[in-house]
């Protein structure tokens, strides 16, 4: 992964969260290493504006949605493996 150039204060912006690592595991990761030192993260492309600055229920549904890319990314996947099956 890319070395991310941010400082205390900033705020990553990614259009899904799936951008940000191969799979939920690694977007956690990145996402508390960023909290950690001051930096933010926020999801365009989510029907809410929750940032990872949030507090409480914020962050809660920040990690929600993060679950939820992670079963998307999993799903295509498990579609492409189908659909590159039954094609041959």
């Amino acid at each position: 992964m890319p070395a991310i150039m941010a400082e205390l204060g900033d705020t990553i912006v990614v259009n899904t969260l799936d951008r940000l690592g191969r799979n939920l595991r690694e977007v956690l990761n990145l996402v508390h290493d960023l909290a950690t030192r001051g930096i933010g993260v926020r999801s365009l492309a989510n029907p809410l504006p929750i940032s990872t600055a949030d507090e409480g229920m914020g962050r809660i549904a920040f990690l929600l949605l993060a679950l939820f890319a992670e079963m998307e990314r999993t799903f295509t996947a498990e579609r492409a493996a189908h659909a590159r099956a039954v094609g041959h």
